[in-house]
């Protein structure tokens, strides 16, 4: 090789690669440490005060370019000894140049003295669904499986994927504690 055809190759790639790099950089999100679109979940809870109730809020771009990827953050709540909590949820936690962020999905997640987070109820944010208001039951299992607490939205036949609107800025959501080893159809009820 020739030092032109060389000099003609390194022209080429440097610039490639910082577009690459740039490129790389800005699909991944940063923090907003100003957010202002803030969605209220609160509720009441029969789980007592030796669990810890957090909700994990999965957050997902709008985007042109067909990146799908997602962030997760937990968001703690201020669960009080009449049962009620409350956590706030802000939509534009996140920022990024070419994309928007958006909260797009949500599920409750206690951590209990000796118990793991089973099941989950997964709740899907929407721009069509008209409910601001859920049920969740859960139950803490005791099985071949271990000791966990699983949890499902009621009114579905299936573990989670209900949809709660998106649009509204408060979000009642109440959980119910089925008890031990309650069996699925009252977790649906």
């Amino acid at each position: 090789m020739n030092i032109k055809t060389v000099f003609k190759y390194t022209l080429i790639t440097v610039p490639l690669l910082f577009l690459a790099k740039c490129a790389a950089e800005s699909a991944m999100p940063d923090i907003n440490f100003h957010p202002v679109d803030k969605m209220r979940i609160y509720g009441k809870t029969s789980f007592g005060q030796e669990c810890k109730l957090l909700f994990n809020v999965k957050y997902a771009p709008n985007d042109s370019f067909g990146m799908r990827q997602t962030q997760w953050i937990k968001v703690p709540t201020n669960l009080k000894k009449d049962g009620s909590y409350e956590a706030i949820v802000y939509k534009d936690y996140f920022t990024q140049m070419l994309s928007t962020w958006n909260v797009v999905a949500f599920n409750p997640e206690f951590q209990c003295q000796f118990y793991s987070q089973g099941g989950i109820a997964m709740l899907n944010l929407s721009e069509k669904s008209t409910v601001f208001k859920r049920q969740i039951n859960c139950t803490h299992e005791d099985e071949r499986l271990g000791k966990r607490v699983t949890c499902a939205v009621s009114n579905t036949h299936s573990i989670g994927f209900e949809e709660v609107s998106n649009s509204q800025k408060e979000l009642e959501i109440n959980i119910a504690d089925k008890g031990l080893n309650a069996p699925y159809y009252e977790l649906i009820k």
